[in-house]
């Protein structure tokens, strides 16, 4: 593993009250499985407020902070409102 990696976990829409929902809790889960196993030194959510109020990259940023993921191996994409921004804006981080 070199010191830039990173992996890049895709938004999806957050349930009504702002918590995960299934799709994006399932690929959280594994994002934060693959960091703590050594595999990346930096995980990227991205992610708008495409769908209701809450903001995709924030609500998985601060999923995994809560759950061991220290904020300073967090980036945040939040410009994108579709998979082909995500691709666009995350190659610019």
């Amino acid at each position: 593993m070199n010191n830039k990696s990173a992996l890049i976990v895709l938004g999806n829409p957050a349930n009504h009250d702002g918590t995960p929902g299934s799709i994006m809790k399932s690929r959280l889960d594994k994002a934060i499985e693959t960091f703590k196993l050594g595999k990346t030194d930096k995980i990227i959510f991205t992610g708008n407020s495409n769908y209701n109020s809450f903001n995709e990259a924030e609500i998985m940023a601060d999923y995994a902070e809560k759950r061991g993921i220290s904020r300073h191996c967090i980036l945040l994409q939040t410009e994108a409102e579709a998979t082909f921004d995500n691709a666009v804006y995350t190659f610019k981080i």
